[in-house]
């Protein structure tokens, strides 16, 4: 999950803490297929290489058609401005986590890249997917710029959107099963775009990792479980979340399409299905939220499979590419009940599946993203290393929270750490990130991150350490009816 008041402190056209935007005259520019699209510069403090951004690039016919299949954008001779993030899909969430100003649109199949203006070739790409329980999020919130991995790294970092909620995931009776997932199709159909295009930005099609955070993280291991044919990367990294193993009640996003079809008037019409895509976007999401209507994905055999995956994993259906998988100290601290994390039962069904594999464990606080002062509608006290905590520090945009406290040198210090952490490992992934492989021993090495033994950088532990507390929860995993 993504909580979308802990990125919002700067809006999308504000430049980040630390950044210098320049917009010339005429920008950088990229022609592919669809159009020449023409970007800005920007200079990132202390770093030797600038970074050419191009934001709102459409990777889709936008708008789609509601509740339909993203269609790929058509060839064009035109210029196409790409200097701002483009609106975001249309939300749900509780309105009082959501401080984000940015528009809502079902215009909003659209993605950002980030690339270094160097003249290496061939350049590794991190694809970012980002989270919020497949329910709100997008990809131009400004802890996801990905110009810090770019100026410091050499990396290029491309941010997609895609349709969550009932626009993403409708779960109507009239539309065939392979076809309900559409927010993941939106996922995948972006992906084929950065295999298309990406040379022409100086990037490797070969070289892709994709990376994602909580529910964007689930999205990843849907990607890995269920792979696109021909493959799309050559490695993943699962930041708090997976979709291999954890459980959810089945059948309530029917339940829910019928309530929404109910109390949009609908369920007299020849069609439901027609007249909920005729009715206004925003009385749909009105009735989303006052109703508390959730739409899961649907196990559409595509792109996702019915859970547990571990077997899967074993079996060799899965991916077999490298991972880097973990979460955070206190995982569980801003919700009720804990969250399903177990990524030490992920990481033995895929080093078991020979698939080089890496564990980290984030343990890192800093004074400015205290969860009291980043959400303080939540009233609590500091509660540590939270869900998606560690978000800022792996794209080097802690700077956006100096409005709280100055951003200290520790801190500095593990953002760079881990930039290029997860840039070594998609540069060389079967390198890692730098630290030892896990194996599938019930002691294993985990590369503990910010902990006291190390705090600006990563000192090696047992998985004993982390994983202490969790085998009560294995019967919670393993016993219900799974899904999400």
């Amino acid at each position: 999950m993504k909580l979308s008041g802990l990125w919002s402190c700067a809006l999308p056209g504000l430049a980040l803490a630390g950044l210098a935007s320049r917009s010339a005259q005429y920008g950088p520019s990229v022609t592919l297929g669809q159009g020449t699209l023409v970007g800005i510069t920007t200079q990132i403090a202390y770093a030797d290489a600038k970074v050419n951004k191009f934001l709102g690039v459409p990777f889709a016919i936008s708008p789609p058609r509601r509740f339909e299949p993203p269609e790929p954008v058509p060839s064009s001779s035109k210029t196409l401005s790409t200097t701002q993030w483009s609106a975001k899909c249309i939300e749900h969430a509780d309105p009082s986590i959501l401080v984000d100003d940015a528009e809502e649109s079902e215009d909003c199949l659209y993605l950002n890249v980030y690339v270094p203006d160097t003249p290496t070739q061939d350049k590794a790409v991190l694809f970012w997917i980002y989270g919020g329980s497949l329910k709100f999020g997008n990809a131009g919130q400004p802890a996801y710029d990905g110009s810090f991995f770019a100026a410091y790294e050499d990396v290029i970092v491309v941010a997609a959107n895609y349709r969550t909620n009932v626009f993403g995931f409708s779960n109507s009776p009239e539309i065939d099963v392979g076809d309900n997932n559409v927010g993941f199709m939106d996922q995948r159909l972006s992906l084929d775009w950065v295999q298309r295009n990406i040379r022409a930005f100086g990037g490797d099609p070969d070289k892709v990792t994709i990376f994602g955070e909580s529910s964007g993280a689930s999205s990843v291991d849907r990607l890995v479980t269920s792979p696109p044919h021909p493959l799309p990367y050559r490695a993943a990294i699962l930041q708090s979340g997976q979709a291999s193993v954890s459980p959810a009640p089945p059948g309530n996003g029917e339940v829910s399409w019928e309530n929404l079809v109910n109390a949009l008037g609908c369920n007299k019409a020849y069609s439901e299905l027609a007249c909920v895509q005729a009715a206004d976007p925003f009385k749909i999401k009105a009735i989303v939220r006052n109703l508390s209507l959730p739409f899961p994905p649907i196990n559409d055999g595509v792109t996702q499979k019915p859970t547990p995956l571990l077997k899967a994993r074993e079996s060799g259906e899965a991916a077999p590419v490298p991972i880097l998988l973990g979460s955070n100290g206190l995982e569980g601290s801003l919700f009720v009940q804990p969250l399903l994390q177990p990524a030490a039962l992920v990481t033995k069904a895929s080093v078991r599946a020979d698939n080089p594999t890496w564990r980290y464990y984030f343990n890192a606080t800093f004074p400015n993203t205290q969860a009291p002062l980043v959400l303080p509608e939540y009233g609590i006290d500091n509660i540590g290393a939270y869900h998606a905590s560690e978000i800022p520090i792996v794209f080097g945009t802690y700077g956006i929270y100096d409005k709280n406290a100055p951003s200290t040198e520790e801190q500095k210090a593990l953002s760079r750490y881990m930039l290029r952490s997860w840039a070594s490992f998609a540069k060389n992934p079967d390198g890692g990130p730098g630290w030892t492989r896990a194996t599938d021993r019930k002691q294993s090495t985990v590369g503990c991150l910010g902990c006291y033994e190390n705090p600006v950088g990563v000192a090696e532990i047992s998985s004993t350490r982390t994983d202490g507390a969790c085998g009560l929860l294995n019967m919670v995993y393993t016993a219900r009816e799974p899904l999400f």
